[in-house]
């Protein structure tokens, strides 16, 4: 749904890579291991992708910020956030501020959580300075930490195609036990020591992550995860803000923008890229949830590999 601007796509784009082999239920659906283990490294998985999502989403909102202070009226703006921000040192509640703040600078009432959490907690906290001061770096540099984060739980790779109706991990194949179901191709075993999770795979992961949000909210990315899903893990809490995505008839939501806000974000420091700025390397070469051509031929060469 998010790739109907590309003209051709070949191949899945919509999978996911656990760290885990997942195992059927008595419902024969896919579920988690129950170790804690499993269950424990799910969460984590959940929970980074979750935070690149908040940070892409803060970066929408402090663009738009941006944005209203650059203009022909940029001081007068100023002014407003000083005031709005004193008021909120005053008033017991700041939903009604963070609604005038979100109208003045065009979002929708979907981004009231990231703007109220600006104005509760201290700036540095809420990392609401950086983002002020330059959007874009600030989103860069969280989303890498998120990444290499997200990386380090993987103690084995497990690829799952996923089933664009259920939104959850798939084996396409017709079997009538378990066993013709584990000789099939899928799940993809993919070796740890490559690097085909970093440079292929993430991006699209990072895509069929809010996909999964925008239609379920944590409840989808559990089932994406095969965890129980009414048992959402309290540290997912946080990234609620970060849920930004409505799922619409068309399919497109906010999810599109996220994608270009990405695309741009890696054409912006593709300069600090050159200079050897390895901190922002990996998150600005690999993160684009909406991948374009290259990364789509990369991936076309991945399943060429794993799925002839």
């Amino acid at each position: 749904i998010v790739f109907d601007r590309l003209d051709k796509v070949k191949v899945p784009t919509a999978f996911i890579v656990l760290p885990y082999k997942l195992k059927r239920n008595k419902g024969y659906i896919l579920q988690a291991p129950s170790d804690k283990a499993s269950l424990s490294l799910g969460e984590k998985v959940g929970k980074h992708l979750l935070d690149i999502n908040l940070y892409t989403a803060k970066l929408s909102f402090w663009l738009r910020v941006k944005e209203n202070l650059s203009e022909r009226d940029g001081k007068k703006f100023k002014a407003k956030i000083l005031g709005w921000i004193q008021r909120a040192k005053k008033e017991k509640s700041s939903s009604l501020i963070a609604k005038e703040i979100i109208a003045a600078v065009g979002c929708d009432e979907t981004y009231e959580a990231i703007c109220t959490e600006m104005l509760d907690e201290e700036m540095s906290i809420s990392h609401a300075r950086a983002f002020i001061r330059d959007p874009m770096k600030a989103a860069a540099m969280r989303i890498y930490e998120s990444s290499q984060s997200l990386l380090k739980c993987y103690p084995e790779q497990h690829m799952y195609l996923i089933d664009e109706q259920q939104f959850s991990p798939h084996i396409p194949i017709d079997c009538d036990n378990e066993d013709s179901c584990e000789n099939g191709v899928y799940p993809i075993r993919l070796n740890e020591d490559e690097i085909q999770l970093h440079d292929i795979l993430l991006p699209f992961i990072n895509l069929t992550a809010m996909v999964a949000t925008a239609n379920d909210g944590f409840e989808g990315l559990a089932r994406l995860l095969g965890l129980p899903n009414n048992e959402i893990p309290q540290s997912w809490e946080d990234a609620h803000l970060g849920l930004v995505h409505k799922e619409s008839v068309n399919g497109k939501s906010s999810i599109v923008e996220f994608a270009t806000l990405q695309n741009i974000l890696r054409k912006e420091y593709s300069e600090l890229i050159s200079n050897g700025r390895d901190l922002l390397h990996d998150s600005l070469t690999s993160q684009s949830p909406l991948p374009g051509g290259d990364e789509l031929m990369l991936l076309e060469l991945f399943y060429l590999r794993h799925d002839a």
